[in-house]
Order: C-alpha cells, then sequence, then structure tokens
C-alpha cells in the first residue's frame, strides 16, 4: 500500500468514525408482562454483561400500559446504586408508554409531553452521574405506582450504552500501525 493510499484510507477511517455512534443495545423482556400494583415498587432487573466505558446512556420503556400515567414515578439504578428518577408523574390522566426514549441529547423535555409518551425526551433529572462508569452488572428499572384503581404492566424496557469515541489521531495511529507501517519523527538536535 502506498503511503499516499494509507493516508487516504486513515482520513476516510477517521471520518466514519467520528461520524457515526454505534452503541450497544441491552434489552429486558417480561413474558407475560410484568404487574405494576397500587401504592407499590416495582424492579425489573437487566443485567448487562459487559464492562463498557459510559461515554452516554440512553434509557428506552419499549412497552409500558397502565391507566392514568400521572400516578408512576420512574427510576434507573446503576449496578453501583446510584439512582436516577427519569420520570415523576407526567402525562395526566393518559395511558402508557411506547416507545419512550430518555436521553439528555434530546431537545424535548419530558414535562412537555403528554401520553401516549412516544418518541424522545430528556429524562426528569440528569443522568450524568451514570456515565464514565463500567455498564457491567445488574441495572435496574424501578417503577412507583402511587396511585388507585390504576394499574397496569411493564413488558420491555431497554439501555443504550455508547464507548467513548477515540480521538481522531489515535484512530490514525491504529489504522497506521495495523498496516505495518512505523511513523517516525525526526528531529534536529
Amino acid at each position: 500500500m502506498s503511503p499516499r493510499t494509507l493516508l487516504l484510507s486513515v482520513l476516510l477511517l477517521v471520518s466514519a468514525c467520528s461520524a457515526v455512534r454505534a452503541g450497544t443495545v441491552y434489552t429486558k423482556v417480561h413474558d407475560p408482562g410484568l404487574s405494576l400494583p397500587d401504592f407499590a415498587t416495582t424492579e425489573s432487573i437487566l443485567n448487562i454483561p459487559d464492562a463498557t466505558l459510559i461515554d452516554s446512556l440512553t434509557l428506552r420503556i419499549n412497552n409500558l400500559t397502565h391507566t392514568n400515567i400521572e400516578d408512576l414515578h420512574i427510576t434507573l439504578i446503576a449496578p453501583d446504586e446510584t439512582a436516577v428518577l427519569v420520570f415523576d408523574g407526567r402525562g395526566g390522566s393518559g395511558d402508557n408508554i411506547f416507545n419512550m426514549w430518555l436521553d439528555e441529547r434530546s431537545h424535548y423535555q419530558i414535562f412537555n409531553g403528554f401520553s401516549p409518551f412516544t418518541g424522545i425526551f430528556q429524562p426528569e433529572n440528569s443522568m450524568a452521574g451514570l456515565l464514565n462508569k463500567s455498564a457491567f452488572g445488574d441495572w435496574k428499572l424501578s417503577i412507583y405506582d402511587n396511585g388507585t384503581l390504576d394499574v397496569g404492566t411493564l413488558e420491555s424496557w431497554s439501555l443504550a450504552v455508547n464507548e467513548p469515541i477515540p480521538e481522531p489521531s489515535t484512530m490514525a495511529m491504529l489504522v497506521i500501525a495495523a498496516s505495518g507501517f512505523v511513523v517516525v519523527r525526526l528531529r534536529r538536535v
């Protein structure tokens, strides 16, 4: 491979890596759905077997059926017991959550949402305390129902975990090293 071809390959790879963020999605499915009784806390546990460093994190509630969604208070709890209240009695007397993503990069705040919740929202509270830690372990989705006569079920939820992206210069050095070329910088003395 000529140095010019190598340089072009490195530039294309660095450009591609900077533009694409492909994380890993972990999903917990309850079949049948996990019951959400009145005046009780229900926990669902999702085990992440990888020790991935978390650069960004997105919580997705795939399917939660409940009448009067404002009865619910939803907390994400990390393996180290760091807890973040992500949904706090929003949505009025409407029903259900389908494909709701909670991501701090969203421009839509959760308190502006309405039920049925669908789409991408900022969580109630910042999830920054969950970043720069290992994803390994048991994550909990804790749901408290503080109302009467309205029940529901949690069928599935997911966490999308993104690792840090290496700096472009680091990516270029990795590509050059993998190709067998040696980079030497000469200095005059």
